[in-house]
């Protein structure tokens, strides 16, 4: 028989459910309107990410009933949140673009954002299911 990766706790479990509910809940409807009803066509790129927003929030319902079975969800929200914050966001107050960081909306809502997916998301679970089963189940990497 094999070996099950231990379950977090109760309380954490409920957290995690908020936490989709909060993303679905925040989100969903306002990137629905603008994507089926924009007023006028949408930029390519822009689609894209609106898109992206679409999905993300669509699918964080299914995590309210599966927390646990949803977490690739928020392991993504986190790596493209860490990635603009790197990439996109830490160049722009480089070269003064954005002179004021925490004042910026969408500064303070990525990091926000990555500072709740680590904090939120239940990092020993993590390693054991996704790492650690898949390197005794290949038999190494």
């Amino acid at each position: 028989m094999a070996e099950t990766t231990p379950l977090p706790p109760r309380w954490r479990l409920w957290l995690l459910r908020a936490v989709y509910l909060l993303l679905f809940v925040g989100m969903a409807p306002r990137m629905w309107a603008y994507v089926v009803s924009p007023g006028a066509l949408i930029e390519p790129h822009e689609g894209v990410g609106n898109a992206f927003y679409v999905a993300l929030a669509s699918l964080a319902l299914i995590g309210v009933r599966f927390p646990l079975t949803m977490l690739p969800l928020l392991l993504l929200q986190l790596f493209y949140k860490a990635v603009w914050l790197i990439f996109v966001g830490w160049p722009l107050i480089e070269t003064g673009e954005l002179s004021e960081p925490l004042s910026d909306g969408l500064f303070r809502a990525m990091a926000i954002g990555v500072v709740l997916d680590l904090l939120l998301i239940p990092w020993v679970y993590v390693g054991r299911h996704y790492f650690v089963r898949i390197i005794q189940r290949d038999g190494g990497v």
